[in-house]
């Protein structure tokens, strides 16, 4: 699991931030060195060139240390290296098992949207997944 604590400054000072979210792009995600069983291209090498994201992921809201500073988190689930299948603590299933759990170089981007409608990015945030 990825743990990502942000602090967001309301600085309109309406204290009224209605959502905060993250996409990321794939840079680079190496393929895998282990035979492919599940997906015939596992050993193949992945650059991507667009964001992804989904409605699921948001921060959640923490607590606000001052009028117009508030945190938030978000703990990312990853794929075991191995590639096996995640499961929930009541073992519903979250990832399906694949030849292997990927790693390489991906850019974060986290986006702040207030009631009003306006709206701050934040882009460029480089993670490399070694293992």
């Amino acid at each position: 699991s990825l743990l990502i604590d942000l602090e967001i400054k309301d600085l309109n000072g309406f204290n009224n931030i209605e959502s905060v979210k993250y996409e990321i792009k794939t840079i680079v995600s190496y393929g895998c060195e282990v035979d492919c069983v599940i997906n015939d291209n596992c050993d193949e090498d992945i650059i991507g060139e667009d964001y992804m994201s989904d409605d699921t992921w948001k921060f959640d809201y923490s607590n606000s240390p001052t009028d117009t500073t508030h945190l938030y988190s978000e703990t990312i689930l990853l794929r075991p290296l191995d590639g096996s299948a995640l499961y929930d603590e009541d073992g519903n299933i979250i990832f399906n098992a694949k030849d292997c759990g990927k790693t390489g170089v991906f850019e974060f981007k986290f986006i702040v949207i207030d009631k009003d409608g306006l709206s701050d990015e934040l882009d460029g945030i480089i993670m490399e997944i070694i293992q």
